[in-house]
């Protein structure tokens, strides 16, 4: 199964409301304009609102009944305290109309949805552009060309590292850009907050601030770290010449799953069938061919693949009224397909290292200390979560924090850590030569990218020694 988020799928996901708001503005602006890039003057809206749980005031979420018109996703977090705001369809970010924040698309089927932009301009600035249409054009060359020349790369990620045994971050506060609504993407941040892993290191106030532009927002300085496709801090890098770095990986694997309506029993039966993966031209589609080759299939002369819109929840409800024959589904799904006749034909874990969390080289040489810091503590908490006996208390951690997570999702817990590297590696150099292999096949990375020069995981490594865990990968 392809990605979570920029496929354009979510997991399921659930953005944390909040009990009291207040309207800011944030810029994640990058250095220079550029015709193919988010205005830098691109503003984001957020709704900042603290927790009183003390006084005892927690909002409850509005209802709205219409799937296909909100979104709703946490704008920012922080150590302060859990921060919400509504974004439409179109993807501008909007105050909710009451104070109360909502989970999920309310009402849809385990939330999904895609936080693509597609409205026509940004604030004070050129026409928006989707983030996986920016990278196939080439779109950071120019912006590459200028910042190239004012920022150095980061140190080889075979350097030495330092003991973290009293490692303190020489910041206090820091800056996260998170693409994923989902509270599976933000688990490892708020279990290290709640723990106060961050604190102990030095880092008083991690915000989290939700963006789909959290390339130009580490660009400009708006961000110091942020959790996205790995294939877009790649081709970013790669292309421009920017340093971009990847610093850890966060979902290490993905499920490749096709699910089929009532009446498909055999890989025969798909003969004739359509089937949707999303976009044409997206990972997932390219995943649902590789799929019908090995069902034993022709995916070019025996099926027909038709695009679609609105992520995997859609797919599934095609499925189920029988508008499509097959299509990219996740785990999450299976109830739902199977209760209306229909099943899973093939589910595989794949090992893919979807998604990572990156920096600008110059930050990084500047913020060492904080660099490694939260290396440290952000793998703390990831290996708190992989701790079984801790299941109850995370998914706890997570819905103090305003997230809204059904009860039914706690089956999921298994299935979602399946994804999530545990220590902030991945299996090996020859699994991501595969995965960037296949990512160039379907045009999301150059093919033949240098992947081991826009990595610098010798933070992550540190933390895996100071926590007695085996260095993972073990090598570039």
């Amino acid at each position: 199964m392809a990605r979570s988020r920029s496929s354009p799928d979510v997991q399921p996901e659930s953005a944390p409301p909040s009990s009291t708001f207040r309207s800011v503005k944030k810029e994640c602006r990058p250095a220079v304009q550029s015709s193919f890039l988010p205005s830098s003057r691109r503003t984001l809206t957020r709704v900042i609102g603290k927790a009183r749980e003390t006084a005892g005031r927690r909002a409850s979420p509005p209802s709205f009944s219409r799937c296909a018109t909100y979104y709703h996703m946490p704008i920012v977090q922080s150590n302060r305290g859990p921060q919400a705001a509504r974004r439409t369809r179109t993807g501008e970010a909007v105050r909710p109309a009451h104070a109360e924040g909502d989970g999920s698309r309310t009402g849809c089927p385990q939330g999904g949805g895609s936080m693509k932009t597609i409205r026509g301009n940004g604030v004070g600035g050129p026409g928006w552009m989707a983030r996986r249409e920016v990278l196939k054009a080439g779109g950071f060359g120019a912006l590459g060309l200028v910042l190239a020349a004012a920022t150095r790369n980061g140190a080889s990620a075979e350097d030495a590292v330092p003991s973290l045994a009293n490692i303190k971050a020489n910041l206090s506060a820091l800056k996260y850009g998170e693409f994923n609504p989902n509270y599976v993407a933000a688990w490892p941040l708020t279990i290290a907050r709640a723990k106060g892993y961050f604190e102990n290191v030095g880092l008083a106030d991690v915000e989290l601030i939700l963006s789909d532009s959290y390339i130009p927002g580490l660009i400009g300085g708006s961000l110091d770290l942020a959790h996205g496709d790995t294939s877009s801090f790649l081709s970013a890098a790669e292309k421009s010449g920017t340093p971009i770095k990847v610093v850890s990986i966060l979902r290490q694997s993905e499920w490749w799953i096709m699910g089929v309506r009532k009446g498909i029993e055999k890989p025969e039966d798909l003969k004739g069938a359509r089937i949707s993966g999303g976009s044409l031209d997206g990972r997932n589609t390219w995943v649902q061919k590789e799929i019908v080759r090995r069902l034993g299939l022709d995916p070019e002369k025996d099926v027909q693949f038709v695009p679609s819109s609105g992520g995997s929840d859609n797919r599934m409800a095609a499925l189920i009224n029988g508008t499509l024959d097959a299509a990219s589904v996740f785990p999450r799904h299976r109830a739902g397909i199977e209760d209306a006749g229909g099943k899973f034909i093939y589910e595989q874990l794949t090992a893919a290292p979807q998604e990572a969390i990156g920096a600008m080289g110059a930050w990084l040489e500047k913020n060492e200390k904080t660099a490694y810091a939260w290396a440290l503590a952000e793998l703390r908490a990831r290996q708190w979560l992989f701790d079984p006996a801790h299941k109850d208390e995370a998914y706890a951690i997570v819905r103090k924090f305003g997230y809204d997570v059904p009860p039914s999702f706690e089956a999921q817990y298994e299935v979602e850590l399946q994804q999530l590297s545990p220590d902030g590696g991945f299996e090996s150099a020859a699994v991501m030569d595969t995965f960037l292999t296949q990512l160039g096949e379907s045009g999301e990375v150059p093919a033949g990218i240098d992947w081991r020069k826009h990595m610098e995981l010798k933070y992550v490594w540190a933390a895996q020694e100071a926590l007695g865990l085996p260095k993972r990968p073990a090598s570039l």
